[in-house]
């Protein structure tokens, strides 16, 4: 019988495009990959993190940020709470019919 490894490998690291020159000065992308793989499956994520800037008086990193990713999650969290105090709402409520109904 083959001896299967189930290892999950999980790696993430930096990469840099390639330099753009444009108005004196190099702009270069930069970006954050993910990845996570399994025997024969796999997945990667590659999404921009910053641009960094080198002019003749040095080199400036510039974050990007993500505000789609922030509003997901805010909406995320406020429909999660939702979810979860509906079955107390409706428990409140059947509570206050049988209290009147005697």
């Amino acid at each position: 019988m083959p001896h299967f490894q189930h290892r999950i490998r999980w790696r993430s690291y930096e990469t840099r495009g390639q330099p753009i020159h444009a108005q004196g000065q190099d702009i270069t992308p930069i970006g954050r990959v993910m990845q996570i793989g399994w025997p024969r499956v796999g997945l990667i994520w590659h999404r921009p993190v910053a641009v960094e800037v080198r002019r003749n008086d040095g080199v400036k990193r510039l974050p990007i940020r993500n505000r789609t990713r922030r509003a997901i999650v805010f909406f995320s969290v406020g429909l999660s709470a939702s979810i979860l105090a509906l079955p107390l709402l409706m428990q409140q409520r059947n509570l206050r019919e049988r209290i009147r109904s005697r």
